[in-house]
């Protein structure tokens, strides 16, 4: 897998310590097995890798022997806990769009995290894509942030309001149940897709609380973050991205991507080519790092995993997979499941 490195401010972790010491258990050894330190969580604002939070959400749960910890973290949760995105989804008009605002302008709070919001017929989806290494655990990571964004929902749609249903690529932990009660509703594992599933008509409430006028100021306020953002990424970094979000749907094309970016197919190509890269190649590239992260996290049979991402046929999957790992996708599977044992 690629080893882009994706980062999350350090606020992401609020409450960590807390509750680590309720269960009966020191942090700080916890934070050394990752390579981080308490004092470089202490400051909201510092950015550390993504990938080293999701290891450190699995060796809680390993060290005291709570498969829930992450369901746990999450439940306790702020939703204000997202940095200046909070005060600018609170005050858009409908939760539509205050949901389209979190997916667009989240990267700014957390690299590591793709949503992405889809209507289809009645249902409202909100689909989860890690962007982290495929030898990182992710399920605690998956769960905390998924209850994360139901606490989200609930602040903008009411303490009552509850998903239609939850599902995560992972297999069943042993208290499954235990999933069921803390989010109000069936989770189903072994999905094609991490979701949250609720009525479309939920999209069209109002905020109560919102004022127009700080909406207003403080969307020139992460709008000048986004230009500053864009300023520093890497162009091919945020094609990859736009590929993440878009892999499951038709428009992942080099004319769909460059429709987004308002430019020319052959204008996006020469850009690319400038950089020595295709839109093939930074294609094949995506979908191999998700394949990796559906075999090593689900078990998901291969055919389906090739459908996911949009292979013609199985043969073509564990061709471009074998090139990549001189493994086919089942043996690259146990041997990645063995070591995570």
């Amino acid at each position: 897998m690629s080893r882009e490195v994706y980062l999350v401010r350090s606020e992401v972790l609020a409450g960590f310590n807390d509750l680590v010491r309720e269960l009966g258990a020191d942090p700080k050894p916890m934070y050394r097995q990752v390579g981080l330190t308490a004092a470089l969580m202490s400051n909201p604002d510092h950015m550390v890798p993504c990938a080293n939070v999701s290891a450190l959400l699995d060796v809680a749960a390993k060290t005291l022997g709570r498969s829930d910890f992450g369901l746990l973290l999450g439940d306790r949760r702020k939703v204000f806990q997202i940095g200046l995105l909070w005060p600018l989804i609170s005050h858009c008009p409908s939760v539509e769009q205050a949901l389209n605002a979190a997916t667009k302008h989240l990267h700014l709070h957390n690299q590591g995290i793709l949503w992405q919001l889809d209507v289809e017929g009645g249902h409202a989806l909100l689909t989860r894509v890690d962007r982290v290494p495929s030898d990182v655990p992710t399920f605690q990571w998956a769960v905390y942030s998924t209850r994360s964004m139901i606490g989200g929902l609930q602040a903008l749609c009411g303490d009552q309001w509850r998903p239609s249903s939850i599902g995560f690529i992972h297999p069943p932990p042993r208290d499954s149940h235990t999933y069921d009660r803390l989010f109000g509703t069936k989770v189903e594992f072994n999905r094609e897709f991490n979701l949250i599933d609720f009525p479309a008509s939920d999209l069209a409430g109002n905020l109560a609380e919102r004022s127009s006028s700080l909406y207003h100021q403080i969307n020139k306020q992460v709008q000048a973050l986004e230009d500053e953002y864009e300023r520093q990424e890497d162009f091919c970094s945020k094609i990859k991205l736009l590929i993440e979000q878009r892999m499951h749907k038709e428009e992942c094309t080099q004319t769909g991507i460059a429709k987004v970016l308002s430019m020319h197919p052959k204008a996006l190509q020469r850009e690319l080519h400038s950089r020595g890269a295709t839109f093939r190649e930074l294609k094949a590239e995506v979908r191999l790092d998700m394949a990796e992260r559906y075999l090593k996290d689900s078990e998901i049979p291969l055919t389906t995993v090739a459908d996911i991402l949009g292979f013609s046929e199985l043969s073509s999957f564990s061709h471009a997979f074998k090139t990549r790992h001189q493994l086919s996708p089942a043996e690259w599977r146990k041997n990645a499941k063995a070591k995570a044992a």
